[in-house]
C-alpha cells in the first residue's frame, strides 16, 4: 500500500491506480517490470516529498531512484508526477507491502491507501544431468 501521511486539513494528494499496484506472480529472487503510481497534488500550494519509506519489511518492493517524483520532488498545486514501483519478491505466497511518502508541509489530510501485492513462487529446481563417456570401447575384434 501506498500512504501519504500528514496532519491537518491542509493540502491534499490522491495516487492512481485506486485499486492499487498488482504484480502478478514472479519467482522468488527475480524482479518484475516496473508499473507507475500517480501521485496528484490536489491542493492549492505546492507540495515536497521528503520521503518514500516502506513498513512491510521484507515484501520485496522497491521505487526507483529514476522515478519522476523523486527525481523533482516538488509538486505543483494541482500538478501530479509518477513513481515507478517494481517487485523482487523474497518469499512464496501472497505478499503485500505499503509505502509512506511525506509530504512538506506535512499537513496533508487524510492517509491515501494504494495497495502493492505480488505472488512470491518457488525457483525451480534446478536439475543436473552428468553423462559418462567412456574411455575406450571393447568391440571384440583386435586390430
Amino acid at each position: 500500500m501506498i500512504v501519504v501521511n500528514g496532519l491537518g486539513a491542509g493540502p491534499t494528494a490522491t495516487y492512481t491506480p485506486a485499486m492499487g499496484l498488482n504484480f502478478g506472480s514472479a519467482t522468488v529472487g527475480s524482479t518484475t517490470t516496473s508499473q507507475q503510481v500517480t501521485f496528484t497534488n490536489t491542493s492549492t500550494i505546492p507540495l515536497s516529498i521528503s520521503s518514500v519509506s516502506f513498513t512491510g519489511g521484507g515484501a520485496g518492493f522497491n521505487v526507483l531512484a529514476s522515478s519522476q517524483c523523486l527525481m523533482v520532488p516538488t509538486v505543483a498545486a494541482m500538478g501530479s508526477c509518477t513513481f515507478d514501483v517494481t517487485s523482487t519478491p523474497n518469499a512464496t505466497g501472497t505478499l503485500t507491502d505499503t509505502v509512506y511518502v511525506n509530504t512538506t508541509p506535512v499537513n496533508v489530510a487524510t492517509p491515501v491507501l494504494v495497495p502493492l501485492t505480488v505472488i512470491g513462487l518457488t525457483p525451480p529446481t534446478p536439475t543436473m544431468t552428468v553423462a559418462f563417456a567412456p574411455a575406450s570401447v571393447n568391440t571384440g575384434v583386435n586390430s
